[in-house]
Parts: C-alpha cells; structure tokens; sequence
C-alpha cells in the first residue's frame, strides 16, 4: 500500500538521515535523472528531437553532496516506421558518481533527419 507523505516530511534535514536505511539522505531520483539528462544538452541539433527515454534504471542511489557527470554513447540507428525521412538514434546515457560507479542509466531515443532521404516515387 502507498503511504502518502507530507511535504515536510520527505524534505532532508540534519536527522533525515536516521529515516534512511543509508547513514545519510539520497537525493531524489527525477533529480539525478534531471541534472544527469541536462548535464548533455550543450549542443542544440536543429534536424533532431527528443522522442523520449526508456529502460530508465536507478541502479545506485546519489547522496546529497555527491558529484556526477554523464556519458553517453550512441548505442543503435533504426527505421522510424511513421516517418520515411527520419530515422531513430538511441543514446544511452549513464549517471556516473564520483567513485566510478554507474548510478542510473537510460536510452535516450531521438528522431532524426535522415542524411540519404529516400528518393520519391
């Protein structure tokens, strides 16, 4: 069952931690997947957009006070069934923590204008 909290309740504090089965406060996971996803968009690509994410896994928690930086690899190229002139490019993004470890990972899924536009007819 979902136990509802009130908003000062999930705010961290000095004894937030003791609430955690970790010694201290996680910082929340939309956070880390905001600041991790923004941390990428330093480049505006005008023949591509954001089609959404998928297989998005918090695989370590983040700490309040950690640092993370964010790598990403272009993991495939495919068709996009409803658009001839574009193609898909999946981006997999992981969340890196300060000791190396990979703290949560993702697929960024981008529509993309094709290079070699199919010929009409």
């Amino acid at each position: 069952m979902y136990q509802a909290r009130t908003p000062s309740s999930s705010v961290p504090s000095k004894t937030a931690g003791t609430r955690w089965r970790w010694s201290r406060p996680p910082a929340h996971g939309t956070l880390v997947f905001s600041v991790g996803v923004g941390l990428t968009a330093s480049v505006i690509n005008p023949v591509a957009f954001s089609y959404g994410y998928d297989r998005l896994r918090f695989i370590k928690p983040v700490f309040i006070g950690d640092t993370i930086k964010t790598r990403t690899t272009i993991s495939a190229k495919e068709d996009d069934p409803k658009r001839p002139d574009s193609g898909r490019v999946i981006e997999r993004c992981e969340v890196i923590n300060q000791h190396g470890d990979v703290v949560l990972a993702a697929d960024h899924i981008y529509i993309v204008e094709r290079r070699d536009k199919p010929k009409p007819g």
